[in-house]
């Protein structure tokens, strides 16, 4: 029979939505740590939370494979300042 490139595609996009959801768990549990230790803010919505950091991480992977030249270390701050410090101007 012909193979066909969904063949191909669905098991690997299941591999990475699986890994996603993984990383997602893991970062949730984190995060639900800093919460009960008291070093994040109590009424954090831990689950989306845990998806906007690894998005984060998913941007700044797909950015370095679009643009080598990109200045990583620079990068990692800018998303380090977004999850510690925000990025509203504080009065």
């Amino acid at each position: 029979s012909k193979t066909h490139f969904r063949d191909y595609y669905e098991p690997m996009a299941d591999r990475i939505l699986g890994f996603y959801e993984l990383a997602t768990t893991l970062t949730a549990a984190y995060l639900s740590h800093g919460v009960e230790n008291g070093y994040l803010h109590a009424d954090l919505d831990i689950d989306n939370t845990a998806r906007a950091i690894n998005g984060m991480i998913v941007g700044s992977v797909i950015a370095g494979i679009q643009n080598p030249d990109l200045n990583q270390p620079q990068l990692a701050e800018a998303m380090r300042r977004v999850m510690y410090d925000g990025i509203s101007r504080t009065s």
